[in-house]
């Protein structure tokens, strides 16, 4: 048999740049939802975030299936962008859906008083608590 092109000497820097990274965003999101101080943010400002989301999820959910089309007809090629675009877009969802659920847990914090919550006490939801 032939030599594999992966060993452990390619994936071990590999790996420890993942978990280093993926640490450091650990330890961002603990500073950013528990540590964090500053002025209450304007959840009105963010409201454009959930279809955005939305459409980032559907963005790349079209590049996974376009790149499981793309290496079953033998593009390679074409596969890894598609799959590089979707893991790019997922990461965008991330950071969007993080900071939309960080202003608004916030907001929560302020007892109905911006449009948002306000709106939401008044349809009946319970994802605020009612004081």
């Amino acid at each position: 048999m032939g030599e594999s092109i992966v060993s452990n000497e390619n994936i071990r820097p590999v790996v420890t740049r993942i978990l280093a990274l993926s640490a450091t965003v650990f330890f961002f999101l603990l500073w950013l939802l528990f540590f964090r101080t500053g002025p209450e943010p304007d959840p009105g400002a963010l409201s454009f975030l959930p279809a955005t989301n939305a459409a980032l999820n559907g963005l790349a959910a079209t590049c996974i299936i376009c790149g499981f089309v793309a290496i079953k007809s033998g593009r390679r090629r074409l596969h890894m962008t598609f799959m590089i675009t979707a893991v790019c877009l997922s990461v965008i969802f991330l950071v969007s859906y993080i900071t939309y659920h960080t202003i608004h847990a916030r907001c929560s914090r302020c007892r109905s008083s911006c449009p948002p919550c306000s709106s939401r006490q008044r349809s009946g939801s319970t994802y605020i608590k009612k004081w």
